[in-house]
């Protein structure tokens, strides 16, 4: 007799067990793994960083400029204190445009990319390093393929200070302004 409950006692449990486990494995699902995220390469090291900001901003036709908007994309302040971000500006943002990096300084039309690179001290809100991107050419680009109103993902490349940063970007908490 004790040894049918014991049984019964480790079958129950052991279905029990089954039924309680999650069956997916998040690495390998695309809406919970990716989301809020810049997975890149940096200078060829593996790097992923969470997404602070995914923001288009709509901006009014100025004495110098038609209306625009700027895709926004800034990540997570990492360890060791670094932070990624890009812009895109245009006046529609479209997908599968490739957008060229620039040198933001130089060239602010519209059409164009232009990425940063920001290294923070320890317990400091200020970059202690930024850099932007200056090398322009084919390789050079963003690429929007997703665009909602909720949800943006696409693909960079940019070298700035000789560091080359590469890498895809999904966020589904976009904001519109």
């Amino acid at each position: 007799m004790k040894n049918l409950i014991y049984s019964l006692f480790l079958i129950v449990t052991a279905f029990g067990f089954m039924l309680s486990c999650d069956t997916t494995n998040p690495a390998n699902n695309n809406n919970t793994s990716q989301l809020n995220k810049f997975v890149a390469k940096i200078n060829g090291k593996d790097t992923i960083m969470g997404i602070f900001q995914a923001k288009i901003k709509n901006f009014a036709k100025s004495s110098y400029k038609p209306a625009y908007q700027q895709l926004t994309i800034i990540t997570n302040v990492s360890n060791p204190g670094v932070q990624i971000d890009f812009y895109v500006n245009d006046t529609t943002i479209k997908v599968n445009k490739s957008y060229p990096i620039d040198n933001p300084f130089t060239n602010l039309n519209l059409g164009l990319a232009y990425g940063y690179y920001r290294m923070y001290s320890p317990g400091s809100g200020i970059p202690s390093f930024s850099s932007y991107a200056t090398t322009t050419g084919a390789d050079y680009k963003a690429i929007i393929t997703e665009l909602s109103t909720t949800k943006v993902k696409g693909n960079i490349k940019y070298l700035t200070n000789g560091l080359t940063i590469e890498g895809v970007f999904y966020s589904d908490k976009l904001v519109i302004e």
